[in-house]
């Protein structure tokens, strides 16, 4: 294996590197090299070999702030720190999807859901609102009808509440014609109570036609909500 290249003197967008300052173990085991690094603004901070010779760090966040608040004016929806439902939105989606220290990436970055490039980078809001709109009141982003797919146009729509609970990947699929659809769709599409049709369903292992026979004494039920 060859001897890694010591990176002190180098510049990496607006950083310098000062001095190597002590390596940290991954999850593997594995040392990373890192180093103390200088930004143009004035700031330091601690960056790894890899993040800097990927292009990853750049800054010390100066030069995203920077980009954030230049894409902000073009399009309105985020001045003087009064951002927007859509942008909040949309900002939350790259977030979840790219950042690992991110509260949600374990349930989408982390599991290789992805955003596409046209709703990244410093047109990607641009983007993503010419392709979406604006957040209707009382929905929010939906990936659907793949709900295992990317955020990209065609896979993704503005939801109430109930249609994204009838969009979960945990959810029991039913049969209906020839098509699967969410327990609580099917529940809503026939009108029956979902507990119940649930206990059927699920826990005696009835059929769909058998459950739905077994609740036929029932007047039409129209909460729609599974809970």
């Amino acid at each position: 294996m060859g001897r890694a290249i010591d990176l002190t003197g180098k510049r990496f967008a607006r950083l310098i590197v000062v001095k190597r300052v002590d390596s940290y173990r991954d999850c593997s085991g594995r040392a990373i090299r890192q180093y103390l690094c200088r930004c143009d603004c004035g700031n330091e901070i601690i960056a790894s070999t890899g993040s800097l010779t990927n292009g990853y760090t750049r800054s010390c966040k100066c030069l995203k702030r920077e980009n954030i608040i230049r894409q902000s004016h073009k399009h309105g929806h985020s001045v003087r720190n009064k951002r927007t439902s859509t942008y909040d939105i949309w900002a939350g989606m790259i977030a979840r999807c790219s950042n690992p220290n991110h509260i949600g990436y374990k349930r989408y970055g982390g599991r290789g859901i992805t955003v596409c490039e046209r709703w990244k980078g410093e047109h990607g809001f641009e983007n993503f609102l010419a392709d979406m709109g604006e957040r209707p009141r009382g929905k929010s982003l939906d990936r659907y009808p793949d709900n295992d797919g990317n955020y990209e146009p065609g896979n993704c729509r503005w939801a109430t509440l109930p249609e994204q609970n009838s969009n979960q990947r945990t959810n029991t699929l039913v049969p209906l014609g020839n098509r699967k659809v969410s327990m609580a769709e099917f529940c809503r599409i026939h009108k029956v109570p979902y507990r119940k049709f649930q206990t059927l369903y699920v826990k005696r292992k009835k059929s769909a036609q058998e459950a739905l026979a077994a609740l036929s004494h029932l007047p039409p039920y129209e909460n729609i909500q599974p809970y």
